[in-house]
């Protein structure tokens, strides 16, 4: 049986039903510095709700490559398609600062330290929050040490993991970059040249009529369209969805070929950053 690959946002979903999403957990705090790190990293609401849902959908994309063009990947999967997020968010050479990145690094912070040690799936495929934060931190590192140094430093990576980050940072994009090589994968995966873009549908909502109104408008779901059509060659039917869920996720359905972004997920990053407006 195909399973969806789901985004599991966990410490949020209990933060918000417990009716405060910047509430941080009172009683043995897990997050290693992660409410700090949050705190540290200055970003403003709007590219901090934009670099997040970005990451997530270029998230939920690595699950798409990896079941349409049939690749291998060694090591989680979800680690994989952090990896891949964070290659495709990096900043060019003439770009400065990597504003949407930030915006990820300091959700996953945020998610961090609002989870209790006894609240932590250990079991789960996902590593911890402040693990996903780091990484983004390590990745970036890694492609340019020079430029990404103040980020490093705002969220205390430690020289010891630094030492590695240019290391894995270029494993990750040749592994990326290998993977996703026409070469690599075998002629049944492959479209002709003039494929189709993935078809967007936003089912309509009574409950998250704004949330709906913002993805439109934001235009995330056909940027990363567009993004597929131009750079890969997908089978025509792959469908993007943003619709309620009843649960504040967004996934690939393999099965269906369809990636979901969840009303709710947008909702839930929108709360957090009235969080920051206020801090600021």
């Amino acid at each position: 049986m195909m399973m969806k690959k789901w985004l599991t946002i966990g410490a949020l979903a209990l933060s918000l039903s417990l009716g405060s999403a910047a509430t941080r957990a009172d009683d043995a705090p897990a997050d290693g510095g992660a409410g700090a790190n949050a705190d540290r990293i200055d970003i403003d609401a709007d590219s901090f709700v934009e670099g997040s849902l970005y990451f997530v959908v270029y998230h939920e994309l690595g699950h798409a490559m990896v079941s349409e063009f049939n690749l291998a990947v060694v090591g989680r999967e979800e680690d994989a398609v952090d990896g891949l997020a964070t290659k495709l968010m990096t900043p060019d050479e003439d770009e400065t600062t990597p504003d949407y990145l930030l915006g990820a690094m300091k959700s996953w912070f945020l998610f961090g330290s609002m989870t209790k040690v006894n609240d932590i799936a250990w079991w789960d495929e996902h590593g911890t929050d402040s693990q996903r934060a780091f990484r983004i931190a390590c990745l970036l590192y890694g492609a340019d040490a020079k430029k990404f140094t103040d980020i490093a430093d705002t969220v205390k990576l430690p020289e010891e993991r630094r030492a590695r980050c240019e290391h894995e940072s270029q494993m990750n994009s040749t592994s990326w970059d290998t993977l996703l090589d026409e070469d690599s994968y075998g002629d049944e995966d492959k479209v002709a040249e003039d494929s189709e873009k993935p078809e967007i549908t936003y089912e309509e909502t009574s409950k998250f009529p704004d949330q709906e109104a913002y993805l439109k408008k934001l235009g995330l779901l056909e940027d990363i369209a567009t993004f597929m059509h131009d750079n890969y060659k997908f089978k025509n039917g792959i469908k993007f969805t943003a619709k309620e869920c009843g649960q504040i996720n967004a996934f690939w359905s393999p099965g269906e070929r369809t990636l979901t972004v969840c009303y709710e997920i947008v909702n839930a990053y929108q709360t957090l950053a009235k969080n920051i407006d206020t801090e600021e």
